[in-house]
C-alpha cells in the first residue's frame, strides 16, 4: 500500500508541473499544448515541438572558398567572398561567442546557406527590394530606415557590404543524440525594419560519441538540417 501511495504522489507532482490547453491552427486543426510553470521547461517543450514539426533530413556542402577571420570592437567576423558574418563575442545567453565561431570558421554555416534558408530564392535580406515596411494595410518605403541602413550600420560594423549579424546561438542538449547536435540561432535583419530571424539547425558527425568535444564534433561534422522557423519584428 505504501508503494502505491508513493507512485500516486509522483504522478500528482508531475501533472501539476504544467497545464494543458488547445490551440487552433490557421487550417482549423486543433492541437493540444502544454503550459509549464517553469520557464526553462516551457522553452524546452516549445523548442522540441517546433524542431520535430519542421525537421526533415538535408544535405549540404561546406563552403569551399576562402574564409577570412578578424575582429572589430565586440565582434568576431568571417568574410565569405563579398559577405561578412558577424558574431557577438558576448552572446545574449552569456556564452562566449568565440566557442561558436568554429561553426563559421569551418564553413559548415555560410551566407548562402542562411540566405537560402530565409528566402526560397536565396535573396540577401539587404537587397533594395526588401527595404519596405508595413504601415496599416500598405507597404511603403521608409526614408528613416534608409538613413539607418546607409549611415549607422556601416559605422557599427566597419563594413558597407552584405552582412549577417548573429546575436545569439544556443545548443539544445535535450535534442542531442550520439552523432547529432541541434542548435538554435538568431540574426538581425535591419533592412525593411529591424527584425530578428530564428533558425534551427542540426550537425551530424558519424564518428562522434557522447564524449566528443565540441571542437572535434564540428571539425568532423556536416550540416544535415537548417530551417528558418519565424521572424519577430522589433518595436
Amino acid at each position: 500500500m505504501k508503494h502505491l501511495l508513493f507512485i500516486l504522489t509522483l504522478i500528482s507532482i508531475s501533472s501539476c508541473a504544467y497545464k494543458t490547453g488547445t490551440l487552433t491552427s490557421t487550417e482549423g486543426k486543433k492541437v493540444k499544448v502544454r503550459y509549464y510553470k517553469d520557464d526553462n521547461k516551457q522553452k524546452e517543450y516549445e523548442n522540441t515541438a517546433t524542431f520535430k514539426r519542421v525537421y526533415t533530413p538535408m544535405t549540404f556542402k561546406r563552403h569551399a572558398g576562402l574564409i577570412a577571420k578578424d575582429s572589430f570592437e565586440n565582434y568576431i567576423y568571417f568574410e565569405f567572398d563579398t559577405v561578412r558574418i558577424y558574431i557577438d563575442k558576448n552572446l545574449t545567453k552569456g556564452i562566449d561567442g568565440a566557442k561558436y565561431s568554429t561553426l563559421l570558421e569551418s564553413g559548415i554555416l555560410s551566407p548562402s546557406i542562411i540566405f537560402c534558408a530565409l528566402d526560397s530564392l536565396c535573396r540577401p535580406q539587404q537587397d533594395s527590394s526588401n527595404r519596405m515596411i508595413t504601415i496599416g494595410n500598405t507597404r511603403s518605403y521608409s526614408n528613416n530606415y534608409d538613413a539607418f541602413d546607409s549611415a549607422f550600420l556601416p559605422k557599427r560594423y566597419n563594413w558597407s557590404g552584405l552582412r549577417i549579424s548573429i546575436s545569439d546561438i544556443e545548443e539544445l542538449p535535450y535534442l542531442e543524440k550520439n552523432k547529432t547536435r541541434v542548435f538554435k540561432f538568431e540574426h538581425k535583419i535591419y533592412y525593411g525594419g529591424p527584425r530578428n530571424a530564428f533558425y534551427f539547425f542540426e550537425i551530424t558527425n558519424d564518428s562522434a560519441n557522447k564524449k566528443t568535444s565540441f571542437i572535434d564534433f564540428i571539425k568532423g561534422g556536416r550540416l544535415t538540417f537548417i530551417k528558418h522557423t519565424w521572424t519577430s519584428m522589433e518595436i
